[in-house]
């Protein structure tokens, strides 16, 4: 068995919105607070997970949303600094409010019935666009609302892959004039001069045609 992320798009009501932007603000708080600690007191995850029980009693707000979310995005850093230790990617940075927002919910904060994702702490079920179906029940959600106002739910399940048949055959590749690529099957496809009006035009080319728009502007100018 595998694991894959499906993603679908989904549509709160202005009361879920709401619940959302606070969920994420907390999520994302704690992100932040969780990174600027391991940055200046080099703290491991099951450290600043203590520390966090002790913030959520000093900071009251962030028990009005999924307490499972705002562990969650801890874990999320855990992840962030085990990628960066392995050269998977670069050093955690802090997130920002204008960039994507985001809130995981594992399998005891979230439910899918009738079709509509129910979240902890957010009232109500909220509408999703299926546009495949889920191969398994998911063990995770993430829940996230990018720069333009959209939201989505990534859920990850489980699946199982399927075998294709092993042809003991060979084709043979041709890059042609008329047809992009030949088959010695005889499949074809594409030619590249449809895609010569998206190539950007040669330096020069741009450059003689800000002289000649600049002339242009000159001459006129000069004969009034």
């Amino acid at each position: 068995m595998f694991q894959a992320r499906y993603k679908y798009r989904v549509y709160p009501n202005e009361k879920q919105r709401k619940v959302l932007a606070c969920t994420f603000g907390c999520a994302r708080y704690v992100y932040n607070w969780g990174l600027a600690l391991r940055k200046d007191e080099h703290m491991s995850y099951a450290e600043t997970s203590k520390r966090l029980t002790r913030l959520k009693k000093e900071t009251e707000w962030l028990n009005d949303v999924s307490s499972v979310a705002v562990q969650q995005s801890l874990r999320d850093l855990q992840t962030a600094f085990v990628n960066f230790f392995e050269k998977r990617a670069e050093f955690p940075s802090f997130k920002k409010k204008s960039h994507r927002q985001s809130a995981r919910f594992v399998q005891t904060s979230f439910e899918l019935e009738g079709g509509k994702l129910s979240l902890a702490r957010v009232p109500g079920p909220i509408r999703v666009r299926w546009s495949r179906s889920l191969p398994s029940r998911p063990s995770a959600v993430t829940v996230e609302r990018d720069p333009a106002g959209r939201y989505f739910a990534s859920f990850v399940a489980r699946f199982e892959p399927v075998k294709l048949p092993v042809r003991d055959e060979r084709v043979g590749i041709d890059l042609g004039i008329t047809h992009l690529i030949v088959t010695s099957g005889g499949f074809k496809s594409g030619n590249h001069r449809h895609f010569r009006g998206l190539e950007a035009p040669p330096s020069g080319v741009r450059i003689g045609a800000f002289r000649e728009r600049r002339k242009a502007r000159t001459t006129a100018a000069s004969s009034v």
